[in-house]
């Protein structure tokens, strides 16, 4: 269940504001890949991977295949050093990785980099 915090908004927790990102991003067809944790796991790996693609381009990415690493975080937390480090190792390779902490904060990444979609693929179809 939510939980409210001071200022009257309803925090979730990180296991509910992952559902809703992994639901929000497969209803507009995205592949999601949890990721998880556990003895053998990468040091600090996210906690998402997600794929898509797109037959068109923009100045950020070229058309065709689109892949995403997502760390979740929700209130106050930050990452960890270890996170921090994978963050640099995926960058430091091409790849891109995400901080979100609302599913806003994934909405305002993809409309910047032009992934945003208006409509559910579902519904255009």
């Amino acid at each position: 269940m939510p939980k409210k915090v001071k200022d009257g908004k309803i925090q979730l927790s990180h296991a509910q504001l992952k559902r809703q990102i992994v639901d929000y991003l497969r209803w507009y067809k995205w592949l999601v890949i949890p990721i998880n944790q556990g003895p053998f796991a990468y040091d600090g790996i996210a906690d998402l991977y997600i794929i898509k693609y797109f037959s068109h381009g923009n100045k950020y990415f070229s058309h065709g295949n689109y892949q995403i690493w997502l760390e979740i975080k929700v209130g106050k937390d930050k990452q960890s050093k270890a996170q921090s480090k994978f963050e640099i190792d995926i960058i430091n390779q091409g790849g891109r990785y995400w901080l979100v902490k609302s599913l806003e904060d994934l909405e305002s990444y993809l409309r910047d980099y032009g992934l945003l979609q208006t409509k559910p693929i579902r519904e255009r179809e």
